[in-house]
């Protein structure tokens, strides 16, 4: 997306969604589980993936900047940080890892039918921004003319069926119905690409609604229910719905200066940093204070606020140290005309 197409508010949204993630896995690592509506940061990147992924169909990019963009932005920094939090979990915990587990979470390919995670557990998030990427790349591929309509088809039937685990003893089924969620980022993204944006009084509203969706939502963000059917969609209606109101009624703000400043964009750019740091800054600080004889859950509000904005400023500071001259070699080598790194681009959040 070049400077002209940008979307300040958007990209600052990626900030919001990256410090909610932080402080919900802080707060219910610290014993609290009444902020467990942070979840939905991870929910606000799938519909932000979606408006940027959907753009990129529109304008049918060609399939190989599609994917040399993609991976040159996700999956380097995710292998640093996964490098990362082995060698804290080795030299702290004495953890070892095998062979296999290593190269599946490298490659973002499970175990099925165990409980198997990615050794950085919250890049699960980023095996379903692959999946994302791949359905779009073969939609490219395949029908470049109607790209769009050809992912939001496979990725549509993807999220409404129960797909069941390969190898599960037990009957799993994925949760494949965030895959929804990129569908309403698409959708969204078509709504942009028309030029119309929601009156300020109407953004104010679908900003206000969200907040009371998601709020509504607040007690059953790991919801359980004994009705498959139900529990399938439950996340993409309780988060998914209020995530697109979010982006969509920020949309009429999109002149403000706020998400201008050097903060804001400075926010936006260091969202996937602060996404792939904030685990490994909790729990090395965590364990420094307790060797000092300082334990973080006896202290749940200083705790919550210092480790919050510890891995925010780390965060930061890997983007500004790390990822951002690494973005630039790399986009030199792999992509014949480099997209500037500043403009809006998706990573979970991923």
């Amino acid at each position: 997306m070049t400077s002209g197409q940008r979307l300040y508010s958007i990209h600052s949204l990626r900030f919001v969604a990256a410090a909610a993630v932080v402080m919900h896995h802080i707060t219910t690592g610290l014993g609290q589980k009444s902020v467990l509506v942070g979840a939905a940061g991870v929910d606000v990147f799938f519909v932000i993936s979606g408006i940027v992924i959907g753009m990129a169909l529109i304008d049918r990019e060609t399939p190989y900047r599609f994917a040399a963009r993609r991976l040159v932005r996700v999956i380097p920094p995710y292998w640093i940080a996964t490098i990362a939090v082995m060698l804290f979990q080795y030299s702290v915990w004495g953890a070892t890892f095998s062979v296999s587990r290593i190269a599946r979470s490298l490659f973002f390919w499970p175990e099925f039918g165990t409980n198997w995670q990615l050794i950085y557990f919250p890049a699960w998030t980023l095996c379903y921004e692959m999946l994302f990427y791949f359905v779009a790349f073969l939609s490219l591929v395949a029908a470049r003319r109607h790209a769009l309509i050809a992912c939001a088809t496979v990725m549509t039937l993807i999220g409404l069926f129960r797909i069941p685990v390969p190898s599960s003893s037990d009957g799993a089924f994925f949760s494949t119905a965030v895959s929804l969620e990129f569908c309403g980022g698409m959708l969204l993204a078509v709504v942009i690409r028309s030029g119309w944006r929601p009156q300020r009084s109407v953004g104010i509203c679908m900003l206000f609604a969200a907040a009371l969706l998601f709020w509504r939502y607040q007690s059953a963000v790991l919801l359980i229910s004994e009705t498959p059917a139900v529990s399938h969609f439950a996340r993409p209606l309780g988060l998914g719905i209020p995530s697109c109101l979010a982006a969509l009624g920020l949309l009429s703000f999109e002149g403000a200066r706020i998400f201008r400043t050097r903060f804001a964009m400075l926010g936006g750019n260091a969202s996937y940093a602060i996404y792939l740091c904030h685990i490994t800054v909790v729990n090395f600080t965590s364990d420094r204070l307790a060797r000092h004889g300082v334990q973080v859950k006896s202290h749940f509000w200083l705790s919550s606020i210092g480790l919050t904005v510890l891995s925010i400023a780390v965060g930061i500071g890997a983007w500004l140290l790390i990822e951002k001259p690494m973005l630039r070699t790399l986009q030199r080598l792999f992509i014949n005309r480099g997209s500037e790194i500043g403009s809006v681009s998706t990573a979970t959040a991923h």
